[in-house]
C-alpha cells in the first residue's frame, strides 16, 4: 500500500487511535539505523541543560492546556485558509 494511502487512512481514525498509531510506529524504529548514532546522547544533554534551566528560574514556563488550546487555534485556523 503506497505511503498517502497509509496515512489517508490513519488520519481518518480517532484521535486516541492515531497516538497509539504513531506509538507503535515510533516503536519500531528503536534500535534501527534509521536514528543517527549518538542521538539518545544529544537528547539526554538537550533534556539535562533544560532541567537546570527550570531549577534555576531561567525558563518559562507555559501550561500545557493553555499551549494544546492555542496550538489547536493555530491548526484550525490554517485549515480554514
Amino acid at each position: 500500500m503506497a505511503i498517502e494511502a497509509v496515512l489517508d487512512e490513519a488520519l481518518r481514525l480517532p484521535e486516541a487511535e492515531r497516538a497509539e498509531l504513531v506509538s507503535h510506529l515510533l516503536d519500531s524504529l528503536e534500535g534501527s539505523d534509521v536514528v543517527e548514532p549518538g542521538h539518545d546522547a544529544a537528547w539526554t544533554e538537550v533534556i539535562d541543560r533544560r532541567v537546570e534551566e527550570i531549577r534555576d528560574g531561567r525558563a518559562t514556563l507555559s501550561d500545557g492546556n493553555e499551549v494544546l488550546a492555542r496550538a489547536r487555534a493555530i491548526v484550525a485556523a490554517h485549515r480554514r485558509r
